[in-house]
């Protein structure tokens, strides 16, 4: 059923009027207007300088269950070594290879126990340095006289991959760049 030209034009009149009427009653100019700015937070953790020092940390407690994991499975070796040199089934083959065994139990609950760890040390580090950032972002906001500042998503956070999901559902859909206060917080940090 097509709408004709009158019956579009009353609609779009019914939308915009409440709109105008608003404005009108409240008294809102363009100078009482809000001053909104966008951020990118992920653009400002990527280059925040603590972010390399937090990594390397992690990597550092890596290499530290990577060294336990390597020094068990030398241990395994030896051991195979030593059961090569006794009789199959013999008592001393028997509990070599039982602690075998045990070796790689308590390598795999090791293993596990350091991916945990590691996981919570990023997310702490993660978390930890997104709240400085927010928190120089509300600083910067205030003295700028910014009301309403948005997270923008135009990069992921390093090391994490954004799904086509996560960009379809972009709080900030177009910005543009006189609103755009990322820079200023960048210079901001590296000026710390």
């Amino acid at each position: 059923m097509a709408f004709s030209f009158r019956k579009n034009l009353v609609l779009l009149s019914l939308a915009f009027v409440p709109i105008l009427l608003f404005q009108f009653v409240s008294g809102a100019r363009a100078d009482n207007c809000a001053r909104i700015a966008v951020v990118d937070i992920a653009s400002v953790f990527n280059e925040h300088g603590r972010t390399d020092i937090l990594e390397r940390e992690i990597r550092r407690s890596q290499e530290l269950y990577r060294g336990e994991r390597d020094g068990l499975l030398k241990r395994i070796m030896t051991l195979k070594d030593e059961q090569s040199e006794y009789g199959r089934e013999t008592l001393l083959w028997l509990m070599a290879d039982q602690e075998i065994s045990i070796l790689k139990e308590e390598i795999k609950i090791r293993v596990k126990a350091a991916d945990k760890d590691i996981s919570k040390q990023a997310i702490a580090a993660t978390e930890l340095l997104l709240t400085e950032i927010e928190d120089l972002i509300i600083k910067y906001c205030k003295q700028k006289g910014i009301s309403i500042c948005f997270k923008v998503d135009k990069s992921p956070l390093r090391g994490a991959e954004m799904s086509k999901m996560e960009l379809a559902l972009k709080s900030v859909l177009y910005s543009d760049k006189t609103v755009d206060i990322t820079a200023d917080i960048i210079d901001i940090l590296k000026k710390k």
